[in-house]
């Protein structure tokens, strides 16, 4: 009998011990990762006196809805950040760790699904609060496309490199050869009528720079003249801003 309580306790214990762990990721970072380390201790300092931050990484991209994201964290008592991240490795050291550990700590506050939420509200007032203004068109969830253009966000397009090149016409005195390109600046509203706002040209020998010009009216109609499709956020046709490179010269 006494050997049958012990094995209970013996059990109770293993169990018991087994449950019982609750380290995090953070607890296994080891001491050498001075990365990490450097930035755990700040975040947990920052944490027990109360604060609670959520990290923005920029690396890849800026966030649209910053503004209302950032009016609502502050609900919560929640600070919003930039950080950085580095697309250079290096071995042993971990970045954004004190992000990582933020982002831990409001998830245990307020739930798995809270940042996605809150995330999706911004991003919606954001859209709601901009509907008559221009967006620039890096921000948009699709860009300006030229009309037969594959369905991908790039400032080429070979449909309109297609229809200069089938028209271009070259002044006498040009030097042909060398690299010559424009880039065209341009809005677009939701109606897909452009107008052009700006032009930026580049000819690798400088002789042909006196032609720029020339190639204006050329230009003019296959951006002006083409109904383009608008870009989108949301699902909705927006007025954005877009610029085209096209290839004078290659």
């Amino acid at each position: 009998m006494n050997k049958i309580k012990v094995a209970f306790i013996i059990i109770g214990i293993i169990v018991c011990g087994c449950g019982s762990d609750k380290s995090s990721w953070y607890d296994k970072i080891p001491d050498t990762d001075i990365t990490c380390q450097k930035e755990l201790k700040l975040a947990k300092k920052d944490f027990a006196k109360g604060r609670l931050v959520y990290c923005h990484d920029i690396f890849n991209n800026s966030l649209r809805c910053e503004k209302e994201l950032e009016e609502l964290l502050s609900n919560y008592n929640i600070d919003y950040a930039h950080v950085m991240s580095s697309d250079c490795i290096i071995v042993g050291e971990t970045q954004l760790c004190y992000s990582k550990f933020m982002r831990e700590k409001i998830a245990e506050k307020y739930g798995n699904n809270f940042m996605d939420s809150l995330m999706n509200i911004a991003d919606s007032l954001f859209v709601f609060q901009n509907l008559s203004d221009t967006f620039y068109y890096a921000e948009c969830d699709t860009w300006v496309r030229y009309p037969g253009d594959y369905p991908h966000d790039s400032e080429s397009s070979e449909e309109l490199q297609s229809a200069f090149d089938k028209i271009a016409k070259y002044p006498k005195g040009y030097i042909r050869g060398e690299m010559a390109f424009v880039n065209v600046s341009f809005i677009v509203n939701k109606e897909g009528k452009a107008s052009i706002t700006y032009w930026w040209f580049l000819f690798d020998n400088k002789q042909n720079e006196k032609y720029k010009e020339y190639f204006k009216p050329q230009i003019i109609p296959l951006i002006e003249n083409t109904k383009w499709q608008p870009a989108t956020i949301r699902g909705q046709k927006v007025i954005s801003d877009m610029v085209k490179r096209i290839y004078i010269d290659w």
